[in-house]
């Protein structure tokens, strides 16, 4: 996929993996120290990710499946369950970081930590997959045009932040 416009969505798979590391990195920390500002400031952090994630996954959804299915068939739905999965646990994630922020409770804490464990994994899992089966697709069946054009699409569905 050299000089392909697909290399700009690797970029953002990469920070991705650069963020949910950094969260995973604060958790394991976070049973120990049981600093509120921590708390906060992860807390933060997951909410920032949460919605990248979600404008990303949303375009992924609504752009890229749809066109990869009109050329090779069956190839939508393992991604779209991943998508949905990535949802409920970022949704657990906040949960938890909300009531650690309430209670300063150890277990709390330590469940924030296994679920951040359970997405940093399954993201990274789920972004590899992409990388080494759905996005060779896109550079495989488009051309270069069509590339640049699937990639602005979904660039233009993400808020500037």
């Amino acid at each position: 996929a050299d000089g392909s416009p697909i290399n700009e969505i690797l970029r953002v798979h990469k920070a991705i993996r650069i963020e949910l590391q950094a969260i995973m990195d604060a958790s394991t920390v976070l049973p120990e120290s049981m600093n509120p500002n921590a708390v906060s400031s992860l807390a933060e952090r997951c909410s920032f990710l949460r919605r990248m994630v979600h404008f990303h996954s949303k375009a992924e959804d609504s752009i890229v499946l749809p066109l990869v299915e009109k050329r090779v068939s069956n190839i939508s739905g393992s991604y779209e369950d991943e998508h949905s999965d990535e949802r409920r646990l970022f949704g657990s994630l906040a949960k938890r970081l909300e009531n650690l922020q309430c209670s300063g409770d150890v277990d709390v804490a330590m469940s924030v930590y296994v679920v951040a464990r359970t997405l940093r994994d399954d993201m990274m899992s789920h972004l590899s997959q992409e990388e080494s089966h759905l996005w060779p697709l896109l550079v495989k069946n488009l051309t270069i045009e069509e590339q640049s054009e699937v990639v602005a699409n979904i660039f233009g569905q993400m808020p500037a932040e």
